[in-house]
C-alpha cells in the first residue's frame, strides 16, 4: 500500500512492524516477515540514514525503533495507523508479536474475551473532538448517539451507530456509521 510512496515494499514492512511493536532487530524481522535479511538490512539502513528510525544496542543486539524526534513523526504515525487498519486480518498477523509464555498468553486471551463480551453490551457512545487548526472552522465539538450491535458470524461484531454531532459553532449534524470488530483468538487481537 505504501510501496508507491516509499518506493520499496521492505520499507513499508519495517515501518509497519515498528509501528505495531515499537522495536525490533534485523533477524527478528527476517523470521517473522519471511523476507531476506539483506533486503531488510538495506531498508533499515536507508530509514536510519534518513533519521526516520534510530538504533541502539541491548547487549550485542542492535534494536531499531521509530525516531520520535523525526520532524514528521506525528504524520508518519497517522499514515502507518491508517495503512495498518486497511490491511486484511491475515496480513495484520505478520506484524504482531504473540507472547511466548503460556501464562501470559492465557491472561491475554482471558482479557481479550472479557473485552469482547463488554463490546457486545455497548448501547450508546460519546465522542469529543478538538481541532488543531487556529481557524474557527473545524470539527471541534461533541457527538452522541445510539449503538445497535449485531453478531453476523462467530468472531465478528457490527456496530451500527446513529447520532448527532454538535459543533462548538452551533451547527448540529446527524450521522450514521458502521464499524466491524473482529476477534482473532489465534493472533490474540481484536481489530476494528
Amino acid at each position: 500500500m505504501l510501496q508507491g510512496l516509499f518506493g520499496n515494499k521492505n520499507i513499508q514492512k519495517v515501518l509497519l512492524f515498528l509501528f505495531v511493536n515499537n522495536k525490533c532487530y534485523g533477524t527478528q524481522l527476517q523470521r517473522l516477515l519471511r523476507t531476506p535479511l539483506t533486503s531488510l538490512q538495506n531498508a533499515l539502513a536507508r530509514l536510519e540514514k534518513g533519521r526516520i528510525i534510530v538504533s541502539y544496542c541491548e547487549g550485542k543486539t542492535k534494536l531499531y525503533q521509530l525516531n520520535p524526534a523525526y520532524p514528521l513523526f506525528a504524520e508518519l504515525e497517522q499514515l502507518l495507523k491508517k495503512t495498518y487498519t486497511l490491511l486484511p486480518p491475515q496480513d495484520k498477523k505478520l506484524y504482531s508479536l504473540v507472547p511466548q509464555e503460556s501464562g501470559e498468553r492465557r491472561f491475554q486471551i482471558a482479557w481479550l474475551l472479557s473485552f469482547w463480551e463488554r463490546l457486545k453490551t455497548v448501547k450508546q457512545f460519546t465522542r469529543l473532538a478538538q481541532s488543531r487548526s487556529k481557524e474557527e472552522r473545524g470539527w471541534k465539538g461533541r457527538g452522541t448517539g445510539e449503538v445497535l450491535v449485531s453478531h453476523p458470524e462467530d468472531g465478528v461484531l457490527m456496530f451500527h451507530e446513529r447520532g448527532s454531532w454538535q459543533m462548538d459553532l452551533g451547527a448540529d449534524i446527524s450521522f450514521s456509521n458502521t464499524f466491524r470488530w473482529i476477534l482473532d483468538k489465534s493472533a490474540g487481537r481484536i481489530s476494528l
